[in-house]
């Protein structure tokens, strides 16, 4: 069990968008560094990047400023308020066990707006660590990394309202896009998205990717993606993206398949996966689909309501181990991404997991327990 949401944060059910992210800044507030004297400070609404960057008060204006003082060493830069602009890259890298970290001052409190930009912050540079930021509006992908570069981290990130006109050239996108070695997509919100072209039409615009080697995604809720895949692990070749971990995820209404995984030596546990379908009664719309090539274990994911089959083999060599075909059991589900997704003590998702794969805490911070829930969320007491 864990520890309670609604009793240490006074919500009530169902929850509600806004309470989903004021219950998860509860925890977000622990998490979060103490301002010290070797952070480097960004305010988006009111810095300037001749300031020193030391405080607050001498905040810089853009983040890359503040990474160019961390370039090579590494260390932690806190952001606040609202940028809307043309994309931007960070390039600036940090080191091996100091990277830099790029914290939201609050949960959700450094906003981008990317509204009419193709993507948005584009991390390029090993070391790096996004936290706690906003981003929407864009029309591909709005916070992306780059297969050369290792070590990457995308965390407590709510991403949402992206506009998809097409499948960009056969390239695609997605709204977190982390393709390098190490990397790790951890306890975001993916939500929504808006194709242009038609749901059907759309298969390559996903919510989260990734293509390199020992890269782990976990503790997720990605909903509504209507342009592609929930989760989309693919580059051609099944040993590049060697010692995957996908664990203990919520993939829901999306109009291909909820996980595409494509790797060697590969873990997918824990999760929960439904309501693929891409409206047209017809395709593969998958629970998981496991490319050619793929190794490792699939087991104890929970599959519900997909137009397709709950796991695809390519080859034929996965096998669907310990699945679960029940109800989970949802407080509210809302295929728009506005419900209630933890689940019941009495839905099939209680301690139907795996505590042999599941993170010690979930999205919210809560203890998973000996028995686990699958999916992003432990059940409440």
């Amino acid at each position: 069990m864990s520890l309670g949401l609604l009793t240490r944060y006074g919500l009530t059910r169902p929850l509600t968008l806004s309470t989903w992210i004021a219950s998860q800044s509860v925890y977000y507030d622990t998490v979060v560094p103490t301002d010290a004297a070797t952070d480097y400070f960004v305010d988006f609404d009111a810095g300037a990047d001749g300031n020193d960057g030391l405080t607050w008060g001498g905040a810089k204006l853009t983040l890359g400023a503040a990474t160019g003082l961390l370039d090579g060493v590494g260390g932690i830069i806190k952001v606040r308020g609202t940028y809307a602009g043309a994309e931007f890259s960070i390039t600036d890298e940090g080191v091996s066990g100091t990277p830099i970290e790029m914290w939201a001052d609050t949960l959700h409190g450094a906003v981008l707006n990317m509204a009419g930009a193709d993507d948005g912050i584009n991390l390029y540079g090993a070391y790096q660590s996004l936290n706690g930021f906003e981003a929407y509006g864009s029309t591909y992908t709005p916070i992306t990394g780059h297969a050369s570069y290792t070590d990457q981290q995308v965390r407590y990130c709510y991403t949402h309202d992206l506009v998809w006109p097409d499948n960009r050239g056969g390239n695609g996108a997605a709204h977190i896009t982390l393709p390098g070695a190490n990397s790790l997509t951890d306890s975001n919100l993916a939500v929504g998205s808006t194709p242009t072209a038609g749901d059907a039409a759309l298969t390559q615009n996903h919510g989260l990717y990734t293509r390199g080697a020992n890269s782990m995604i976990r503790n997720n809720l990605v909903v509504n993606i209507r342009g592609g895949s929930g989760i989309q692990v693919w580059s051609g070749t099944a040993s590049n993206q060697d010692g995957l971990v996908v664990v203990n995820n919520t993939v829901l209404n999306v109009n291909n398949s909820c996980i595409v995984v494509e790797a060697t030596n590969a873990v997918v546990a824990n999760n929960i996966v439904g309501y693929a379908d891409n409206g047209t009664g017809s395709g593969s719309q998958f629970g998981i689909r496991a490319n050619n090539g793929t190794t490792g274990v699939i087991t104890h994911n929970l599959f519900w309501q997909n137009q397709s089959l709950s796991l695809y083999s390519d080859d034929g060599g996965m096998t669907n181990d310990n699945p679960i075909t029940a109800d989970p059991g949802f407080v509210d589900y809302q295929a728009d991404g506005s419900g209630d997704y933890h689940v019941a003590a009495a839905g099939a998702a209680y301690q139907a997991g795996s505590a042999a794969y599941a993170p010690t805490l979930d999205y919210f911070g809560n203890l998973r327990s000996a028995l686990p829930a699958v999916g992003f969320a432990e059940v409440e007491d």
